[in-house]
C-alpha cells in the first residue's frame, strides 16, 4: 500500500503504542514500533524514517535523552522528532526544545489534531529528501561539488508578529519571548495580512478574542496557507479553553498550534522557538535547492530547469517512490494559445511569455516541487510524496491563477495578454518508467 510517510514510534506501553499506531495508520502513515532506546537508535539508522515519535512516559529509558542522541547522530540528526507527554514531565517544553524535539503532544491527543501537527514535520523530511536527490544530480550534471546540502541556518534574532489584542498584550508576549525575538503588533487582522506579505516574519501569534469570530481568525490562517510566500509561516493561536470547539478544524484551516489562555510562558517560549527553528530550516533547505540552479541545469529562455534535468530527476524519484512505496505525481501545464501569441507578436514574444509563465509557476508551487519546460508551450512539474487527488486541487488553483493573470510583452505592445491553461496529471504506479508516466500525463492532457 502506498504511504504518505514512515514513522518510528518509541515507547514501552504497548497499549499506547497500538493506539497511536492506529491513529497514524488511519492517516496514511506506515508505523514501526520499538520498545527500547537501543532498538530505536538502530532502527532509525537503518530505515531513516520521516518522523520519530517518542513517548516520554516510557518506563525503561529517558525519552529526552533518546531525542538528544538521535539529534547528535549524523545519520538520524536530520529526522524531525515529536514527543508524547502525560503532563507530568517537569519543564517538558523547554527541555524538549533544548534537545531538538519539534512538537510535544499532550496525551490523550485528539487523532485529527495529531495527524495535522505531524504533517509539517513530514513535509520537512520530504524537502530534505528532495534536496539530497536534486543536489546529487546537480553535482553529476555540472561536474562540480555544489555543496547544496550544506545548509546555512539563519541565527539572527527572530521576528514575531502579534495579531489582535492590545498594545499591553503585545508587550507582555514580547517580554515572554525576549531576548530572542523582535516583536511587532497589529490589532487589525486586515493590517496584519498586509504586514505579513510585505515583511519577513518568522512566526505570528494570533491573540483570539472570546468575542471574536472563528471565521475571521481561521480565515486569516487559511489566507496565509494559500499565499505562496507565507505558506509555511507558523501561526500560533492563543485562545480561551473551548474557544475553538473543533480543534482539528482549526489545524485544517491553517493553525500551526493552539495554546490555551492564560498562556504558560515556558510553553509559549519553547513552542515558538521550535516553530521558528523549523521555519528557518525550511528556508535553509530552500536555499540549498536554489543552489542546484546552475547554467548546466537550467533552460536559458525560462530560467527554470531544462527538461533533460527534469527527466533524469524523474527517473530518480520513480526509483525512490518504488523503493519506499511512496506517492509521486507528474503534472503538465499546457498553454495551447501560446503558438498563436508568438505568431501574432513575433519570436521575442516567446521569450517574454515563457519567462513570465515559468516565474509564476515557480512562485506558486512548493520548494520541493520541480518545474521544467517540456516543449514550446508545455511546462512540467514533479510533485514528490503527493497523491494525485491532492495535486489536482493545487494544480487547478495554479491554472486558475495563470488563466486570470495579465501578461505583458513590453512597452511596444500595449495590450495585456491572457493565456489558456490546460492541466494533465498522473500518479506513479508500480512498474512505471519515466516514459510511461509522461505518456499517461500526455494522455490525461488530451
Amino acid at each position: 500500500m502506498t504511504r504518505l510517510a514512515n514513522v518510528l514510534l518509541a515507547g514501552t506501553d504497548r497499549k499506547r503504542l497500538a493506539t497511536v499506531s492506529a491513529v497514524l495508520h488511519d492517516g496514511g502513515y506506515d508505523v514501526v514500533c520499538r520498545e527500547s532506546e537501543q532498538e530505536t537508535l538502530d532502527t532509525a539508522r537503518h530505515i531513516i524514517p520521516d518522523v520519530i515519535v517518542i513517548d516520554l512516559a516510557a518506563a525503561f529509558f529517558d525519552g529526552l535523552e533518546l531525542a538528544r542522541r538521535l539529534r547528535d547522530d549524523p545519520d538520524t540528526g536530520v529526522v524531525p522528532v515529536a514527543a508524547l507527554d502525560d503532563g507530568d514531565t517537569e519543564d517538558v517544553y523547554r527541555r524538549a526544545q533544548a534537545v531538538g524535539v519539534q512538537d510535544v503532544f499532550e496525551m490523550p491527543a485528539e487523532p485529527d489534531e495529531m495527524r495535522a501537527r505531524l504533517a509539517p514535520l513530514v513535509r520537512l523530511s520530504c524537502m530534505r529528501a528532495e534536496l539530497r536527490a536534486r543536489a546529487r544530480l546537480a553535482d553529476m550534471v555540472t561536474g562540480r561539488e555544489l555543496h547544496a546540502e550544506r545548509l546555512r541556518r539563519d541565527e539572527s534574532t527572530y521576528r514575531v508578529l502579534v495579531i489582535g489584542g492590545t498594545a499591553d498584550t503585545a508587550a507582555r508576549l514580547a517580554g515572554i519571548l525576549a531576548p530572542d525575538s523582535e516583536v511587532a503588533h497589529s490589532e487589525s487582522l486586515f493590517r496584519a495580512a498586509d504586514m505579513m506579505t510585505d515583511g519577513r516574519f518568522d512566526a505570528a501569534l494570533l491573540d483570539s478574542s472570546p468575542d471574536g469570530s472563528d471565521d475571521a481568525d481561521l480565515g486569516l490562517c487559511t489566507q496565509v496557507r494559500n499565499n505562496p510566500r507565507l505558506f509555511n509561516l507558523p501561526m500560533v493561536l492563543l485562545a480561551e479553553p473551548g474557544r475553538f470547539a473543533d480543534r482539528a478544524a482549526a489545524y485544517r484551516r491553517g493553525a500551526s498550534l493552539l495554546l490555551p489562555k492564560p498562556v504558560d510562558s515556558e510553553r509559549l517560549r519553547a513552542s515558538v522557538a521550535a516553530l521558528v527553528d523549523r521555519q528557518r530550516l525550511r528556508w535553509a533547505v530552500r536555499g540549498g535547492l536554489d543552489a542546484t540552479r546552475q547554467p548546466e541545469t537550467l533552460d536559458a529562455q525560462t530560467d527554470t530547469y531544462d527538461f533533460n534535468f527534469l527527466f533524469r530527476h524523474l527517473e530518480n524519484r520513480i526509483e525512490m517512490a518504488f523503493e519506499g512505496n511512496r506517492f509521486l505525481t507528474l503534472v503538465f501545464f499546457s498553454i495551447p494559445n501560446l503558438p498563436d501569441i508568438i505568431a501574432q507578436f513575433g519570436d521575442a514574444a516567446e521569450t517574454l511569455m515563457v519567462h513570465q509563465l515559468a516565474g509564476w509557476i515557480n512562485r506558486l508551487i512548493r520548494a520541493e516541487d520541480l518545474c521544467a519546460r517540456h516543449s514550446q508551450h508545455i511546462f512540467c512539474v514533479i510533485l514528490p510524496d503527493t497523491p494525485v487527488d491532492e495535486a489536482r486541487i493545487v494544480m487547478q488553483r495554479i491554472a486558475g491563477v495563470l488563466g486570470v493573470t495579465e501578461f505583458h510583452l513590453g512597452e511596444e505592445v500595449c495590450q495585456a495578454i491572457k493565456v489558456w491553461v490546460e492541466v494533465g496529471m498522473a500518479e506513479y504506479a508500480a512498474g512505471d518508467s519515466a516514459f510511461d508516466l509522461i505518456a499517461r500525463v500526455q494522455e490525461d492532457l488530451r
